[in-house]
């Protein structure tokens, strides 16, 4: 075979193997609601006024499809070609392929190239079912009122932001995480990645534009921000250009700009040109790559062997020399030592698991990267906070906690994710799961210590976020005269109530799904859709409702001169609804975690319905509060002041004092006389 033959076949092989994964279709899922959601004028450009009859922004024009475009990949793409690109050379190591492929003619070039390439085509066709299903949902199933958003089809419409803004978003976020995951063989570094990219892009490169910042200096910003979203939002839509221009004129890029997406498009092959080199040189010396102290290590473990000596008092008989080491037999036997093992309880078992969770995230590189950018991503919402005429906010610790509390919501839900997958498959990718689930400790003590050990995360940020917090108060109040002190009540109460339940249970629903799935690429791609499904509804669409809203999101709302007034029952029992709710999680988290290997039988004979009836009744005493608790929090949801007997008081209240004047005829004066 020739080295193209070589490099397609390695890149056939992993598009077969990525079509079959379910992250893919997780992603499709969430796309095709998106696109569904956009036909529906979820997110149009904001241009002139359409409540009195005027023109309405099409969604199907250049400048509304860009502008979905560019946010959608950023803030969704991103995440599924870390997934998809980052871990397929992890995925390769654990599986025991690499010494098969490289004892065949293929190159370390060819395979590295073959694999992204495969990764890069998987992706590629997914987003081209999307575009094909937002055309059919736009130009094909919209009628009513929602038509009026949709102009004629055009092609170019869906294409040029795809080939301007799209192919460099995918190269550069395929390629970075790709390289990252062949040279350091750990998918928590292969996740900082699309982690700094939504704090620094998203976060700040898109939504930070005061009117003082300097013309150069803003220009500099929309050609470093990876998505393209600032050039095109401070170019063309930031000062309103009609409708008519929206709809029908065409986006066309300056120089700087097209030289901006071509680099970010090269930084990604140059990346995946880099992991190619990377591996090619692991393979020349034997190391592991992604290694960085492989050499170190080899020659300390040499020098070990090399200065090994053997004891003359405790060899009975001569040693054996096999390779370099000194095989020896010892006097007296294994009674003499007095040995005695005992199976460990379950608070000791929980406290061995702990201190080895703590001792494995101390030394994760992901801890002193992922912690650093959250807090600085919490913390500058406050600090760079202004208020109308870009004025200075007072700032209070209550206003503090609440601006906080959404950001803080999303990235520790998204950094416990990946620690608690990656936790929950660490003996597995390190083939040591036979020995560690064949040890004397209870399955409840491993999942609640590792569940534990990964929950000291979002703690320690919070804990580092008050205090990055105060500090800012403080400085405020010693050096630019403010009355306001640091007060730690709204903390406790908003920060301890509303967001630690929310990580209590998210982490208890991701242990639950991995012990089901047994797939964390499929844990992954649920995790990402139920934050991403959450944070729209809550954000751009029709909220779920206190029931459903399990991040809290939006509803942590602060007042000095009363704190939870507005929604304060319904968000305590939101809050003691998912608290109770991780109960029967971490049962079912305990039942279906598998310490054996998967048996096909054992599942089919657990899905007879008198199975499931008997497991449904020994789960009812956990899941009992929790049935409880939803139901008076929906039922009072139901006659609160959001409610449908509020809804209709309200249309009777209009009904009554305006639409009684509807159609009437105002009396004209027919004669005066004076």
């Amino acid at each position: 075979m020739t080295p193209l033959a070589r490099w397609w076949a390695v890149a056939r092989g992993e598009v077969a193997t990525g079509i079959r994964r379910p992250g893919y279709y997780v992603l499709l899922a969430l796309l095709v609601f998106l696109a569904w959601g956009m036909s529906k004028g979820a997110v149009v450009i904001a241009s002139g006024d359409a409540t009195v009859g005027g023109d309405k922004s099409w969604v199907t024009s250049m400048f509304a499809q860009a502008n979905i475009q560019t946010v959608v990949i950023a803030g969704i793409g991103a995440w599924f070609l870390a997934i998809g690109c980052g871990l397929v050379i992890i995925r390769d190591g654990e599986l025991n392929v690499g010494e098969i492929l490289h004892a065949t003619r293929l190159r370390a070039g060819e395979y590295i190239w073959g694999k992204f390439t495969g990764a890069i085509i998987v992706f590629c066709l997914v987003w081209l079912v999307y575009l094909l299903l937002g055309i059919a949902f736009n130009h094909g199933l919209t009628t009513g009122e929602d038509a009026e958003r949709i102009g004629p089809f055009s092609a170019w419409n869906y294409l040029m932001p795809t080939l301007v803004f799209g192919i460099p978003q995918i190269l550069f976020f395929g390629g970075v995480p790709f390289y990252l995951g062949a040279r350091t063989r750990r998918p928590i570094v292969v996740f900082a990645f699309p982690i700094a990219v939504l704090l620094v892009a998203l976060g700040f490169l898109i939504s930070w534009s005061p009117s003082w910042l300097d013309p150069d200096i803003n220009r500099a910003l929309m050609l470093v921000d990876p998505s393209g979203f600032r050039w095109l939002n401070e170019t063309f839509l930031k000062v309103d250009r009609g409708v008519e221009f929206y709809n029908s004129a065409t986006i066309h890029p300056d120089s700087g700009m097209l030289v901006s997406r071509g680099l970010f498009a090269v930084m990604g092959l140059l990346a995946v040109q880099a992991a190619s080199s990377s591996y090619a040189r692991a393979l020349r010396t034997g190391g592991e790559p992604g290694s960085l102290l492989g050499g170190l290590l080899r020659g300390i473990r040499r020098r070990r062997r090399d200065g090994a000596t053997v004891d003359e008092d405790a060899v009975d008989g001569a040693g054996t020399d096999v390779g370099g080491l000194v095989a020896v037999r010892t006097r007296g036997n294994l009674r003499e030592l007095g040995m005695s093992t005992r199976p460990l309880g379950l608070v000791a078992g929980v406290w061995v698991v702990l201190r080895s969770e703590i001792r494995d995230m101390v030394s994760r590189p992901g801890m002193y990267l992922f912690v650093p950018l959250i807090i600085i991503q919490a913390v500058q919402q406050t600090l760079l906070a202004v208020g109308p005429f870009d004025s200075q906010v007072l700032l209070t610790s209550g206003a503090a906690a609440a601006s906080q509390a959404n950001t803080l919501s999303l990235l520790v839900c998204l950094l416990l994710l990946f620690y608690t997958v990656e936790s929950l498959h660490k003996e597995k990718a390190l083939r040591m799961d036979g020995v560690y689930y064949a040890a004397p400790v209870r399955t409840g003590s491993i999942l609640v210590g590792k569940t534990l050990g990964n929950s000291l995360v979002a703690a320690f940020i919070l804990g580092a976020g008050v205090l990055a917090t105060a500090a800012i108060i403080w400085w405020r109040q010693w050096f630019d005269g403010s009355p306001v002190g640091f007060d730690l009540r709204p903390f406790v109460l908003g920060w301890g109530g509303v967001l630690i339940p929310t990580f209590v249970f998210w982490t208890a629903l991701v242990t639950a799904l991995f012990s089901l799935l047994r797939s964390r690429y499929a844990v992954y791609a649920v995790g990402i859709f139920l934050i991403g499904y959450t944070v729209y509804r809550q954000s751009f669409a029709e909220p779920l409702g206190w029931v459903f809203n399990w991040m809290a999101w939006g509803g942590f709302q602060w007042s000095d001169m009363g704190p939870f007034s507005l929604n304060g029952d319904a968000l305590r029992l939101n809050r003691l609804l998912y608290l109770a709710l991780s109960v029967p999680l971490t049962v079912l988290a305990m039942r279906w975690f598998g310490r054996r290997e998967f048996d096909a039988n054992r599942i089919i004979h657990r899905l007879r319905p008198r199975s499931l009836m008997f497991a449904g009744l020994r789960l009812l005493p956990f899941a009992a509060p929790a049935l409880f608790i939803g139901s008076a929090l929906y039922f009072q949801g139901r006659a609160g002041f959001q409610g449908p007997a509020a809804e209709k008081a309200a249309k009777d209240y209009w009904r009554r004092n305006q639409a009684t004047w509807t159609d009437f005829a105002m009396p004209s004066v027919a004669h005066v006389d004076l």
